[in-house]
């Protein structure tokens, strides 16, 4: 009685891993992928979070541009990062990208006032 119990369950263990290896070989994962991107709920994108630039020919834009120049309460730089503050407490940071003054083709001058 006993050998028939251990023949049943090793049998019935040899045709799971059978059928796990079978299907895991013939499955194909791109349409599984799909069918879960399908599934999954779309949100909206923060209209905040678009990348756009702005084009001050437009009143609009030149006065969107106008509007958070004057909310800007200090601002600090290194030559490397600019941060500033605004008067709603947002801080923002830019980073230099490039070095256009490498070669100058002018000499700044200390110590001139404008009158």
């Amino acid at each position: 009685m006993k050998k028939y119990k251990s023949l049943h369950i090793i049998t019935i263990a040899a045709l799971s891993l059978g059928c796990f290896f079978s299907g895991r070989a013939t499955a194909s994962y791109e349409k599984a992928i799909k069918t879960t991107e399908t599934i999954k709920p779309q949100t909206e994108k923060n209209p905040l979070e678009r990348n756009f630039t702005l084009n001050l020919s437009y009143n609009e834009d030149f006065s969107l541009a106008c509007d958070f120049m004057g909310q800007i309460v200090d601002w600090n730089t290194d030559g490397e990062e600019l941060s500033l503050m605004t008067s709603d407490g947002y801080e923002l940071y830019a980073y230099k990208s490039q070095n256009i003054y490498r070669n100058r083709l002018f000499v700044p001058i200390d110590g001139t006032e404008r009158e």
